[in-house]
C-alpha cells in the first residue's frame, strides 16, 4: 500500500485512467472521513449545546475523536505488513464500517465517558480511511494532489457547518452523527476503486520490502514541525465560534461567519493546487505560515469582534496554503513512504492535542489560548526551517 508507484503492464492511458479514479476515490472517501475536522468549531458548539459540555469536556470531545484518527493513521504507517495484505479496497471499507458504527453509537449513549468512547472509534476508523487517502496522494505531485483533496473535504466542511445547527435542533445529536454514518454508507462502494493490480515483474516479496523503510532523524523533527503546526492550528480553529461569542458576536452571525472562513481556507488550497510545485514549496509555505501566524497573534492582542471574519478568514488562506507545501517539505526531507503516512498521523495528533490544551487554558478572553496557539507556530516554524536547512547540507556534503 505504501510503495511508490510500480510498472503495471497494460496500454499507459488505461494505468493513467486507473490512477486518475484512485486518486478521485481516495479524495472522497477521504473528504467523509475529515467532515468532523472540517466543521470542527461548529460540530463542537452544536454538541456542546444540546449535551451541556463546558470548554474542557468540549476539548476532551476533539482531543479524542481527532486522536482516533490519529491512532488509526498511525496504526496503518507502522504496520505495514498487515496493511499490505489488506489491500487498500477492503482498509478502506474497514475503515468506513467502523466510521459508521461508532457514529450510529454515538446517537443513543448518554455517559460521558462512553460518548468519548464511541468518538475514539469513529476517529479510529476515520484514520484507517485517510491512511489510504494519503497513501494515493503520495504516489503523485503530493502538493498538488493534497491541495486537491484540501479543496474537496474543506468543501464538504464549508456545505455542512449552516446544516449542522437545524439538524441538531430538530433530531438532538442523532441528527448530526446520523448523518455522518449515512456519508459513510454511500461512500463505501468508492471502495473499489482503490485497489491496484500489482505487476507480475514484482514479487510480492520486493513490494513489501519497499513497505519497511524507516524515517530518519530529520524525517521525524519534519514530522514534529507539522505536528506543532496542527496544535497550533486546532487549538485556535476548535474555539473561533466560542473566542466570538465570547468577545459580543451573536451566535448566528459567528457560525455565519465560519462558514465564509471555510470558503476562505478553501481558497488556500484553490491557490496551492494553481500553484503546485512550479516555484518549488519554500516561498509559498514561509508566506503562508506568515500569515496564519499574523492573524494568530491580532486575534490574540486585539480581540476584534468587528473584524472576527477577515481576521479569521486570514489564517484559514493561509493555513490551507501551508498545509500542501508542509508535506511536500517532509516528503523532501525524507522520502519513505511511511514518513508520508506519519504526516497524516502528526497532522490529526496536533487536532487532538492543540484544541484539549487549548480547551485546558481558555479563560473569558482566550488570551492563554492564543499565547499557546502562536507559540506552537512558531516553534513549528523554526523547527521546519532547520530541518530543511540540514537536509540541504547532508545532501551537499553527499555530493
Amino acid at each position: 500500500m505504501f510503495e511508490r508507484p510500480i510498472a503495471t503492464t497494460g496500454v499507459p492511458g488505461i494505468r493513467a485512467e486507473r490512477r486518475l479514479r484512485a486518486v478521485a476515490a481516495a479524495i472522497l472517501v477521504g473528504s467523509v472521513a475529515a467532515l468532523v475536522v472540517n466543521t470542527l468549531p461548529v460540530f463542537l458548539t452544536v454538541i456542546a449545546r444540546i449535551r451541556g459540555f463546558d470548554e474542557l469536556e468540549t476539548g476532551l470531545i476533539a482531543f479524542v475523536d481527532m486522536g482516533g484518527i490519529a491512532a488509526g493513521t498511525m496504526i496503518c504507517a507502522l504496520r505495514p505488513a498487515l496493511v499490505h495484505r489488506l489491500g487498500r479496497s477492503r482498509l478502506a471499507l474497514l475503515g468506513l464500517v467502523v466510521l459508521l458504527v461508532g457514529n450510529v453509537l454515538a446517537c443513543v449513549v448518554q455517559p460521558f465517558s462512553e460518548f468519548l468512547l464511541t468518538r475514539a472509534l469513529a476517529g479510529v476508523g476515520a484514520g484507517m480511511v485517510e491512511a489510504v487517502t494519503y497513501a494515493v496522494l503520495a504516489e503523485g505531485d503530493g502538493a498538488r494532489d493534497l491541495a486537491l483533496f484540501n479543496i474537496l473535504q474543506l468543501a464538504t466542511g464549508w456545505l455542512g457547518v449552516p446544516l449542522l445547527p437545524p439538524l441538531a435542533r430538530r433530531f438532538g445529536v442523532a441528527g448530526v452523527f446520523g448523518a455522518i454514518a449515512c456519508l459513510a454508507l454511500l461512500a463505501i462502494p468508492l471502495c473499489r476503486l482503490l485497489s491496484r493490480p500489482r505487476s507480475p515483474e514484482v514479487p510480492a516479496g520486493g513490494a513489501l520490502a519497499g513497505l519497511q523503510e524507516k524515517v530518519s532523524p530529520l524525517g521525524w523533527m519534519a514530522i514534529l514541525a507539522t505536528f506543532l503546526y496542527f496544535c497550533s492550528s486546532g487549538g485556535l480553529y476548535a474555539y473561533l465560534a466560542f473566542m466570538g461569542v465570547a468577545w459580543g458576536g451573536a451566535q448566528s452571525t459567528v457560525e455565519a461567519d465560519l462558514s465564509t472562513i471555510l470558503f476562505a481556507t478553501m481558497m488556500g488550497g484553490v491557490v496551492a493546487a494553481l500553484l503546485g510545485s512550479r516555484f518549488g514549496f519554500r516561498c509559498p509555505l514561509y508566506t503562508g505560515y506568515a500569515v496564519q501566524l499574523t492573524a494568530i497573534a491580532l486575534l490574540m492582542t486585539l480581540q476584534p469582534v468587528a473584524h472576527f471574519l477577515v481576521l479569521g478568514s486570514l489564517f484559514g488562506f493561509g493555513w490551507n496554503i501551508v498545509s500542501p507545501y508542509q508535506f511536500e517539505a517532509v516528503t523532501k526531507i525524507d522520502g519513505s513512504s511511511s514518513a508520508a503516512m506519519l504526516v497524516n498521523a502528526a497532522t490529526l495528533g496536533g487536532l487532538a492535542v492543540g484544541p484539549a490544551i487549548a480547551g485546558y487554558l481558555a479563560t473569558a478572553d482566550f488570551l492563554r489560548t492564543n499565547a499557546f496557539n502562536l507559540t506552537a507556530g512558531v516553534a513549528s516554524l523554526a523547527m521546519i526551517v532547520a530541518a530543511l536547512r540540514l537536509h540541504d547540507l547532508k545532501t551537499k556534503a553527499a555530493r
